[in-house]
This record gives C-alpha cells, structure tokens and sequence, in this order.
C-alpha cells in the first residue's frame, strides 16, 4: 500500500497540537490532511 495515497487524520488527546502537527504535514505536500477538532477526547464523548 501506497501510504502517500492515503488521507491522513490528525488526532492528540487535546486537539490543540494535533492542529500545529497537521498544519506541517500540509507544509511538507500532503493535501489530503484532516484534524480531528477537539482532539481524541472529544471524539470519545460524542462517540459513546
């Protein structure tokens, strides 16, 4: 598998950084990156 094919989704606990991490990764070429906005913990609470 082609990982650069792949979209990528950025997650941290909190989501603050997982933006700062997504934002480089757009820098280094990828179009296709995704953070998940308020982190993995918010992504827990609407999840249940």
């Amino acid at each position: 598998m082609n990982c650069r094919l792949s979209p990528v989704v950025v997650h941290r606990a909190g989501g603050h950084r997982s933006g700062v991490a997504a934002s480089h990764v757009r820098s280094r070429g990828r179009e296709d990156v995704s953070d998940l906005t308020g982190g993995y913990n918010a992504y827990q609470l609407v999840s249940v």
